[in-house]
C-alpha cells in the first residue's frame, strides 16, 4: 500500500492525501491554495508517475546559488543508502519540516515514497513541533532538522516535555544544513534517540556521510555511507565519488582530515581561510573559540566571524552577534575573556558588530555575506 501524506498548516492538520489520489487524473486541490502544500503534492505526483530528472537550486549559503540537475537514479541511490544506514522501514512515520524546494526537504519526500513511509509535512519554522502539539500527534519515527530547529525545540518551555517525549519515541533523527554548536551537541546528550549530523550538499544528492552525535556509540568523525569513495586534493579538500554523483568526482571546498578510507573530520572551508597580517586564520576555529566563551557566559545568541578589509593587516577578523534590545549581553566582559580563550593574539576579533536579525537563506542558514553587506551599508561601520 502506498503511504499517506498528512499536510499541516501552522496550527492544525489541514488534510490527508492517500498517494493513490496523486496517481489519478483528478486535479490537485490544496486547502486554501497553500503553495508549500502544493509543492509537496506536485513533487510527490512527479515522483510517483516516474519523472526522470529534477532541477534544484543550491541554497547559496556558501556562494552564489546555482542550478543543479539530478537524475531519478541518483536520488533513488541516495535514498537506499540512507535506508540502509539508518534502518528505515516501510510503514514508518516521517516528519518533513524542511523546504521541499531544496535537496534536504526534497530527499525526505523521496525516502518516504521509495521506502513506503507516511509523510507528515509541517511548514518550516523555528519549532515545527508546535503544531504537532496542538494536533496531539504522539508518535513519529524519523525526522530531519536544521540545528536552529533542534536548538529551539530543546529550549525550556511549557511544552518542553512533550517535545522531548516525541523526539525520544523516534527511531532516528538527522540534523544538518549548518554547523552543530557545542552547546546543542551537549543538549543532545540528554536524548535517547540517536541523532546523526549529516555531511551533505545538493551536488551529492543530500548526505554522503553521517556522524553520530549522542548515545554511548557517538563518534568524533564522519563516516561515509556504503560505496562512497573519498579522497583529498592538493588543498586537503574533500573529493567525493559514487552512484549519487553519477560516478563523477565532486571536488569540494571543505578542508578535512582523512582518518581512513571511509572516515574524516571536517576542519573548515577553504574559502573561510583569512590572511590577516600575513597569518592564515580559519574562521571556523575562531567560531569554535567564541562558542566556548558563550558557554561560559551562558549566551544563546547566534554569531559568526567574518573578515573585513584593513589597511594595515589586509584583512581583520570581526564578530557579528544577533541580539535584540531586550537581551542583555556584556560585550566588555566578552572582550576581557578574549585573551584567556584565544591562544594566539592575532586570532582575537578586532571588533564586535551587533544587529537584531541575521539575514537567512530560504533553508534557514545564516546568509553571512548579505548580512554583513546590509549591516555595513545601513550602520556605517558602528562597532562595539
Amino acid at each position: 500500500m502506498l503511504p499517506k501524506i498528512y499536510l499541516f498548516s501552522t496550527d492544525k492538520l489541514t488534510c490527508i492525501y492517500p498517494t493513490e489520489y496523486l496517481l489519478s487524473n483528478h486535479k490537485l486541490i490544496v486547502w486554501q491554495n497553500n503553495p508549500l502544500h502544493a509543492h509537496v503534492l506536485q513533487f510527490c505526483k512527479q515522483w510517483l508517475t516516474g519523472q526522470e530528472t529534477f532541477t534544484l537550486q543550491t541554497s547559496g549559503s556558501t556562494g552564489k546559488p546555482k542550478t543543479i540537475h539530478l537524475t531519478r537514479q541518483q536520488m533513488q541511490a541516495s535514498a537506499k543508502l540512507t535506508q540502509t544506514a539508518l534502518g528505515l522501514q516501510q510503514g514508518m512515520k516521517c516528519l518533513v519540516c524542511l523546504h521541499t524546494h531544496y535537496i534536504a526537504g526534497m530527499m525526505m519526500l523521496v525516502r518516504a515514497l521509495e521506502i513506503g513511509m507516511d509523510i507528515y509535512f509541517v511548514p518550516p519554522s523555528a519549532n515545527p513541533l508546535e503544531v504537532l502539539h496542538k494536533t496531539q500527534i504522539t508518535h513519529l519515527d524519523f525526522a530531519s532538522f536544521v540545528p536552529l530547529q533542534l536548538q529551539t525545540i530543546l529550549q525550556p518551555s511549557p511544552q518542553g516535555q512533550y517535545y522531548v517525549n516525541l523526539l525520544n519515541q523516534m527511531q532516528v533523527i538527522l540534523v544538518g544544513g549548518a554547523a552543530v554548536s557545542a552547546k546543542l551537541t551537549q543538549a543532545l546528550q540528554n536524548l535517547q534517540v540517536p541523532v546523526y549530523q549529516s555531511y551533505s550538499m545538493t551536488e551529492t544528492v543530500s548526505h554522503i556521510a553521517l556522524q553520530l552525535l549522542n548515545t554511548p556509540q557517538k563518534q568524533p568523525y564522519f563516516q561515509t555511507l556504503p560505496n562512497i569513495n573519498i579522497a583529498q586534493d592538493e588543498r586537503n579538500c574533500l573529493i567525493i565519488e559514487g552512484e549519487v554523483t553519477n560516478y563523477q568526482k565532486i571536488i569540494t571546498n571543505d578542508i578535512v582530515q582523512l582518518l581512513d578510507k571511509d572516515k574524516f573530520i571536517f576542519l573548515g572551508r577553504a574559502d573561510n581561510i583569512v590572511n590577516s597580517g600575513g597569518i592564515k586564520i580559519q574562521l571556523e576555529t575562531i567560531e569554535q573559540t567564541i562558542e566556548q566563551i558563550w558557554q561560559h557566559l551562558n549566551y544563546e545568541n547566534r554569531f559568526f566571524a567574518f573578515p573585513l578589509p584593513d589597511e594595515l593587516l589586509g584583512q581583520r577578523i570581526v564578530l557579528f552577534v544577533e541580539s535584540t534590545p531586550l537581551q542583555t549581553i556584556d560585550y566588555e566582559q566578552i572582550k576581557k575573556l578574549f585573551p584567556t580563550y584565544f591562544a594566539q593574539k592575532y586570532a582575537i576579533p578586532k571588533q564586535i558588530f551587533v544587529l537584531e536579525r541575521f539575514i537567512e537563506t530560504p533553508t534557514q542558514k545564516i546568509d553571512k555575506k548579505r548580512t554583513v553587506e546590509t549591516y555595513l551599508q545601513t550602520n556605517s561601520h558602528k562597532a562595539i
